[in-house]
């Protein structure tokens, strides 16, 4: 991955980026390995945080998800690794954007830390570039 990828716009100060995803290389393990890294940047400064899980599903799947259906629904859509570490929600607010909330958590730094941001991206073309994005970061060597 060249650069970060911009997942949205900020929504307020802070923006957040995909730094990089690393796959572990495991052959006995049914599921890839991935640790995401994520990164915050706004007035008070950067802050990177990271999250790793074993699953089939992926944040990038879950995007095109979204994509597929850019008209809209009720209520909140919720992807979670299975250790919790890494969650995203999203709310479409049926004028065509769709805001995710990134929540990033780490019971090794303090047991109630998480990190937050919130970034809109436009329902349709724009959300279906970022999943492909994702997805493509996601198969990266």
């Amino acid at each position: 991955m060249d650069k970060p990828l911009r997942l949205g716009d900020p929504v307020g100060h802070v923006g957040l980026h995909l730094v990089r995803v690393v796959p572990a290389r495991d052959p006995d393990h049914p599921y890839a390995p991935w640790r995401y890294v994520l990164r915050a940047e706004g007035p008070q400064g950067t802050f990177e945080a990271s999250a790793g899980f074993w699953t089939p599903d992926s944040p990038g799947r879950f995007l095109g998800s979204l994509a597929l259906d850019f008209r809209g629904w009720p209520g909140e859509r919720t992807w979670r690794s299975p250790d919790t570490a890494l969650h995203v929600t999203a709310t479409h607010d049926g004028l065509g954007h769709v805001h995710l909330r990134w929540t990033v958590t780490d019971g090794r730094l303090d047991p109630g830390w998480e990190l937050t941001v919130t970034t809109i991206v436009d329902a349709g073309e724009d959300m279906r570039r970022l999943a492909a994005d994702v997805r493509a970061v996601e198969r990266a060597d």
